[in-house]
């Protein structure tokens, strides 16, 4: 289920990207590895640079 996100004051810091969204890496079929987390939904927004 959703939840609102916490509230926050002045400019919230967004230069470092959020976690990558959870890939398996298989080299063989019975060895693989998960990287990255399942709470990956993020929305990247880029803007010009002001003034």
């Amino acid at each position: 289920e959703p939840k609102p996100a916490p509230a926050w004051s002045g400019i919230r810091d967004g230069s470092l990207p959020f976690p990558k969204c959870s890939q398996t890496t298989v080299f063989k079929l019975k060895n693989y590895t998960v990287h990255g987390q399942e709470d990956c939904l993020y929305l990247n927004v880029f803007t010009p640079r002001v003034g």
